[in-house]
């Protein structure tokens, strides 16, 4: 009977100093995973600490040109612009040389160079007055124009030209307007234009580039006013004459 009693206490014994050495084991797998998050956490907040903060760049709204043309009784869609894949990603790219190209991580636009342009295109639309309405496309009702657009260019220049320029940023597009119920193109274009960066900083590539988009939505002003214009006048006199 004592044997027993000596054999019971023993497992007991055994028992007591295996959970003993099993919690010793979970303390200390639990200090080092503590220890270990601790250490995650201090390297991601370095890591947070030493990257600078992202800034986003947007352009501003043209002006109309000085002399804009009469309004017209026509309506106008713009679509998103396309791009290649390089102007797909929101990223601001320079050249440091004809060949080679970089992005800004930590600059970038405030959405991709295809939405970015066609918003702006058409703000500027409105603006100007020659539509009597202008929507993002799809419009909510029948219109009777459709632009639409390839985003060829949104770059600045870090090198000197050939022509001895350096700083500069570049700006192309290629537009097409297109009578919308007979889905054909009216008016096409393919505009390109070129700044000169007087602040040799991000801010002022935006600077220059905001001048170019100004520029350039001029002049496609100029030749789209044009077409409306004269096919204004045609329906005027076609409803009169019936």
């Amino acid at each position: 009977m004592s044997r027993r009693k000596s054999e019971s206490a023993w497992s007991c014994w055994k028992v007591n100093i295996a959970v003993s050495q099993s919690k010793d084991l979970e303390s200390r797998i639990g200090f080092q995973k503590a220890a270990g998050l601790a250490l995650l956490a201090a390297l991601l907040c370095t890591a947070c600490a030493s990257s600078p903060a992202t800034r986003y760049y947007t352009l501003i709204t043209p002006q109309p040109p000085a002399a804009v043309a009469s309004g017209t009784h026509f309506t106008l869609q713009v679509e998103r612009f396309d791009a290649p894949d390089l102007l797909l990603d929101n990223r601001m790219i320079y050249y440091t040389s004809p060949t080679e190209l970089n992005f800004h991580e930590y600059h970038r636009w405030s959405s991709d160079p295809g939405e970015l342009l066609s918003d702006l295109a058409m703000k500027f639309f409105a603006r100007t007055g020659l539509f009597q309405e202008v929507y993002a496309f799809p419009a909510p009702v029948k219109v009777d124009y459709t632009l639409r657009g390839r985003v060829l260019d949104l770059s600045e220049l870090q090198y000197e030209t050939a022509e001895g320029k350096s700083g500069e940023v570049r700006l192309g597009l290629k537009l097409d307007l297109l009578q919308t119920r007979q889905n054909q193109a009216v008016w096409s274009s393919r505009l390109e234009q070129t700044e000169p960066v007087h602040k040799r900083n991000v801010q002022g590539a935006v600077e220059a580039m905001n001048i170019a988009a100004e520029r350039l939505l001029q002049n496609a002003y100029g030749g789209i006013s044009q077409v409306v214009e004269r096919e204004d006048v045609q329906k005027q006199q076609h409803e009169q004459t019936h």
